[in-house]
């Protein structure tokens, strides 16, 4: 069975990869942006898939060894700042978007109303501890800046019993849900940019069970 959330093995790693290349016919060459991208596995894995691959990892000694060991990692939090002044400018745009760890659990409380502390990009990838801002707007718009008008953007958070205020938040920063997925305790959610290409799925309305609004009046 194919690994559908950010990965915790190697393994993981590639299956999760090979989805991600497979599903969304993600382009050779394209970067990919983890955002608390650890020893970089998911990097390793699409690297070797043709992709071109930065990570952002706060926890500085984490980030060296994974930059010994090839992967291009930035020691820093994500924010929109960062996204907008050091990545964009100095690597373009991103294809792709994936958020878990403590990123996803900030952004599932910026959906809950509540306050949680805590050459070109292709795909930007979140996850650990304290490895982006503790604002969920700053977090979301930084993501959007790196974004292509194509872009996707796949989020791993918490699942709580009520998760309908997910999809107003990723509607109000310009993200459209296109594929939901609730397992156990954890929630993923692929969004394209508004506008973008990819259909939405029938998935959204059966894990939120709402409607997606189809923008008639």
């Amino acid at each position: 069975m194919r690994t559908i959330f950010p990965p915790r093995t190697e393994d993981e790693a590639r299956d999760f990869a090979a989805d991600l290349m497979e599903r969304y016919r993600l382009p050779s060459g394209g970067q990919v942006v983890e955002i608390g991208s650890g020893d970089g596995a998911l990097l390793r894995a699409l690297q070797e898939r043709g992709c071109r691959i930065l990570g952002v990892e706060s926890e500085r000694d984490v980030a060296i060894r994974a930059w010994e060991s090839g992967i291009d990692t930035l020691p820093r939090r994500f924010t929109a700042e960062l996204a907008r002044e050091t990545i964009l400018e100095q690597r373009g745009a991103a294809v792709m978007v994936i958020a878990g760890g403590a990123a996803g659990t900030v952004i599932a409380g910026g959906a809950a109303g509540t306050v949680i502390a805590g050459g070109a990009a292709g795909t930007v990838i979140a996850g650990g501890d304290l490895s982006a801002s503790d604002d969920p707007a700053d977090l979301l718009d930084g993501v959007r800046l790196l974004l292509t008008p194509g872009g996707l953007f796949v989020l791993e958070t918490p699942a709580p019993g009520d998760s309908s205020g997910l999809l107003p938040l990723l509607r109000a920063h310009g993200f459209e849900a296109i594929e939901a997925l609730r397992v156990g305790g954890r929630l993923r959610v692929d969004a394209k940019v508004a506008g973008g290409p990819w259909p939405v799925g029938s998935s959204v309305a059966a894990v939120f069970s709402c409607r997606q609004p189809t923008g008639e009046p």
